[in-house]
């Protein structure tokens, strides 16, 4: 209370000061990267040149809420390829070479269209991730360390595990197969995990 009747006091001068501090920040962090990017790349991108791609990943048809390459895209799978495939994808679809800012901005496209061809389907994809964001377990990307823990003694009984957990991860809780799949990192979730 007392905070938001701070920002009401606020004079008009007093907010463009502030968001005049805020901006020269962002600028002072942000600045040399763009800088290095332009130099070295020959692209000014200002932090990443693979957000559109990451976007269009997690809103396209086949999305589930999880990092994972729509079969049939022609992307290729691992974070060292992504990258250099989302750019081939994207010249071969525009017909001409593009650069990573250029392919950036083509998949962002892609997912705006997704997006507003069916937002149905996109409002059930942002549900289903928000509900995955606060649930309580960790999806695994790559390595599944609670599956890891179920099949190898070292890391159930070693001192990043311990043998009070051991039971509860070994039983495969979480995954309906017993093992492989996401598990519970927490003992309470209200959220479903996938394939549960």
């Amino acid at each position: 209370m007392a905070q938001t009747l701070a920002v009401h006091s606020l004079s008009a001068r007093g907010l463009l000061g502030r968001a005049g501090a805020w901006f020269l920040g962002a600028a002072l962090v942000l600045g040399p990267v763009l800088v290095r990017n332009a130099t070295v790349g020959d692209d000014a991108v200002l932090v990443t040149a693979h957000g559109g791609v990451n976007l269009w990943i997690g809103n396209n048809p086949d999305a589930d809420g999880f990092f994972k390459t729509p079969v049939g895209s022609e992307l290729a799978g691992g974070q060292d390829t992504l990258v250099a495939s989302s750019i081939e994808v994207a010249e071969e679809a525009l017909g001409h070479p593009v650069s990573a800012s250029e392919a950036s901005r083509w998949w962002t496209r892609r997912a705006v269209a997704f997006a507003v061809g069916d937002p149905l389907a996109f409002l059930r994809i942002t549900a289903t991730k928000a509900g995955y964001f606060l649930n309580a377990f960790e999806a695994p990307l790559e390595s599944n360390y609670d599956y890891a823990r179920t099949i190898s003694p070292a890391l159930r009984w070693g001192p990043w595990g311990s043998a009070s957990s051991a039971p509860s991860r070994s039983s495969g809780s979480g995954s309906p197969d017993g093992g492989g799949g996401p598990t519970r990192c927490c003992s309470r979730s209200w959220w479903r995990t996938p394939g549960a």
